[in-house]
C-alpha cells in the first residue's frame, strides 16, 4: 500500500489503519480553504519517512479546516493558513504523541 494517496481513501480502510495505530494526514486538496500547495508537497515528502503514517485528500473536512491529523481517538485540525514548515512540525509532534497509541484497539498489528 502506498503511504501517500492522490485520491480519497474509503472510510472503512482508513478506520482499519487507525485501529492498528496508524496516523492519517488528511488535507483539503482544492477549493476555498485548500491547504497551500507547498504545504501539501512538504507533507508528501515527509510522510514516507514516517512508519505507520498515511496521507490522502479528504473532501469532507469541515469548513475552515485545511489539514487534519487523525489517530485512534485523537484529532488535530488546522486552518488553511498553515505553512509548509508548520505542517511538517505538527506532523512530527502528532506522530510522536499518538502513533501506536494505547487507545488504539490493535496498536502492534499491521
Amino acid at each position: 500500500q502506498p503511504d501517500v494517496y492522490t485520491a480519497p481513501v474509503p472510510e472503512a480502510r482508513a478506520v482499519h489503519n487507525l485501529e492498528h495505530g496508524y496516523v492519517w494526514v488528511y488535507y483539503r486538496a482544492s477549493g476555498a480553504g485548500a491547504l497551500a500547495a507547498d504545504a501539501v508537497d512538504a507533507l508528501r515528502s515527509a510522510v514516507p519517512s514516517q512508519r505507520k503514517v498515511l496521507m490522502a485528500p479528504y473532501p469532507q473536512l469541515p469548513d475552515g479546516v485545511a489539514l487534519d491529523f487523525a489517530a485512534w481517538d485523537q484529532l488535530q485540525q488546522c486552518k488553511s493558513g498553515v505553512s509548509a514548515r508548520e505542517a511538517v512540525a505538527m506532523l512530527g509532534n502528532f506522530v510522536n504523541a499518538y502513533r501506536e497509541g494505547a487507545l488504539a484497539p490493535e496498536p502492534g498489528a499491521g
